[in-house]
């Protein structure tokens, strides 16, 4: 716990008078009768005389209701929100901002800011909201800012920000948004925060925060989002958090966590995502997940996860993220996930897996992304993924699969990414992949293709990337690949091509034996 700081000295505010600009009756009409909006321009003008005043059009020869960035309250008749959300003013936080004693709302977003959050900000009293992102920002979060007790959101989004989260936070009891993100900070998450009744979303995502989850958290009932994605974060997932009944989205990824996934997390009945990827879990899926009805995503890859992939899971009908990969998952694909109505994207790369690739998946109507890369999946590319006509993205490398590449791939119209890369295929490249003209790369080295590499290939506009090393094609490369502007790499050696290389590709990074062929 921090040494409570000595309260800020109040700035004086500036006393209006009939020689003040503000009181011309342009900038503020009837100013007799409405001197706090008066006052309130005087400490706008002042304001500005610290900033630059690049695109600032805050001018006593127009109203202050047309002022950039300045909200007049309709009740009160003075200044409630101040967005200096403006390119170019390159200054401190001025901390006179306080003299606005009527101000709800304040928002601070660019990279132009410099120095630090003024403590005086904690002298806010009716304050709601904080919106302050800025790169250039420095220091320490004032303790201060736990005297804003009407305060409802909390937003600070700057890179260089240091020491640790303020325990004074806790006090903020009507709190309801706590956002620390990108901000550099350290040190542990004070269990202190599990204090804030009203808390929705705690939010601090890319920062360098250390220590484990303190279970306390399970505490905030109200809580609907808590992302603490990207710290260093060590220990278990806590229990606890299967208690957040109002939970709609739990990210934990790219931490250091450790342990099992707790099944209490299956009584999180709203949550929509379940997102704690690239952690060190260990142990297997639980089963009871597949209770977890109003799911959308679930991201597990990234760990050191065993055992076989719950049938359970087909149960979460309205699914439409599933990412497993990366873990050490065996057995076979069940069938039943190929029946997820809602499934956009399948990542199961990087496991044990056998058996082979499920026909059924060329069902799925909303399927972009299947990835089933680096397992140990048999058999043939079924023909039915030619159905899947939503494709974008079809990995399916370094499996020992057999059979060739069904012409069937040629009716993904949406595909833009292909990858086949060491999966044994045998026979020639289908003219029908010439149809895909969205494709943008495609990789097919390391097999045992033969024949010509087809022409229709020629009229790929977008292809960046063609890759077909290492295998048995013979023939000449196509003239029709010089019309590939978009190419930006060609990688055909470990074949059998005779002729060379069209003069049209000479800006390409090529990797050939063959030489490009001379002007005519």
């Amino acid at each position: 716990m921090r040494t409570p700081l000595p309260t800020a000295i109040p700035l004086p505010a500036p006393t209006a008078t009939h020689g003040s600009p503000c009181a011309n009756g342009v900038v503020v009409r009837e100013p007799e009768e409405n001197p706090g909006l008066v006052e309130d321009c005087e400490t706008l003008l002042d304001v500005r005389g610290i900033l630059s005043d690049r695109g600032l059009g805050w001018r006593t020869t127009i109203s202050i209701r047309n002022w950039d960035g300045v909200g007049i309250g309709r009740t009160s008749n003075r200044v409630e929100t101040l967005d200096l959300t403006i390119t170019g003013l390159n200054s401190r936080i001025p901390p006179e901002l306080v003299r606005l004693s009527s101000l709800r709302e304040l928002r601070l977003d660019g990279d132009d800011w410099s120095g630090g959050i003024p403590p005086e900000l904690g002298q806010f009293e009716g304050l709601q909201g904080i919106h302050i992102f800025g790169k250039g920002l420095r220091g320490e979060i004032p303790p201060e800012l736990g005297q804003l007790t009407s305060l409802r959101e909390l937003w600070l989004w700057a890179e260089n920000l240091e020491g640790e989260i303020p325990e004074e936070l806790a006090q903020l009891r009507n709190l309801e948004t706590l956002s620390l993100a990108e901000s550099g900070l350290k040190g542990e998450i004070p269990p202190s925060l599990g204090q804030l009744a009203n808390l929705q979303r705690l939010l601090l995502i890319d920062n360098e925060l250390t220590g484990g989850i303190p279970a306390q958290i399970g505490a905030l009932f109200n809580l609907r989002i808590l992302d603490l994605t990207k710290n260093q974060l060590t220990g278990p997932i806590p229990p606890e958090l299967g208690r957040l009944e109002s939970l709609e989205e739990l990210r934990l990824s790219n931490n250091r966590l450790t342990g099992e996934i707790p099944r209490e997390l299956s009584d999180l009945a709203d949550l929509r995502k379940l997102e704690i990827a690239d952690n060190q879990l260990t142990g297997g899926i639980p089963r009871a997940i597949g209770q977890m009805g109003s799911l959308e995503s679930l991201m597990l890859g990234g760990n050191l996860l065993e055992g076989e992939i719950p049938i359970e899971l087909a149960n979460l009908t309205g699914l439409a993220h599933l990412s497993l990969s990366s873990n050490r998952l065996t057995g076979n694909i069940p069938p039943e996930l190929a029946l997820l109505p809602e499934l956009v994207s399948l990542g199961l790369n990087d496991n044990l897996l056998t058996g082979v690739i499920l026909p059924a998946l060329g069902n799925s109507e909303r399927l972009q992304w299947l990835r089933l890369s680096n397992n140990r999946l048999s058999g043939g590319i079924p023909p039915e993924l030619g159905d899947a006509t939503r494709m974008e993205n079809l990995v399916l490398s370094n499996n020992p699969l057999s059979g060739e590449i069904p012409a069937e791939l040629g009716q993904l119209s949406e595909l833009r990414r292909l990858e086949l890369t060491a999966t044994g295929l045998e026979g020639g490249i289908p003219a029908e992949l010439g149809r895909l003209l969205n494709l943008e790369h495609v990789n097919l080295s390391d097999n045992y293709l033969d024949g010509p590499l087809p022409p229709e290939l020629g009229v790929l506009r977008n292809l960046e990337v063609l890759s077909a090393r290492n295998n048995l094609l013979t023939g000449e490369v196509p003239a029709e690949l010089g019309n590939l502007d978009r190419l930006q790499q060609l990688d055909i050696a470990g074949n059998n091509f005779d002729g060379c290389i069209p003069r049209r590709l000479r800006h390409v990074r090529t990797d050939s034996d063959l030489l490009y062929c001379p002007d005519r």
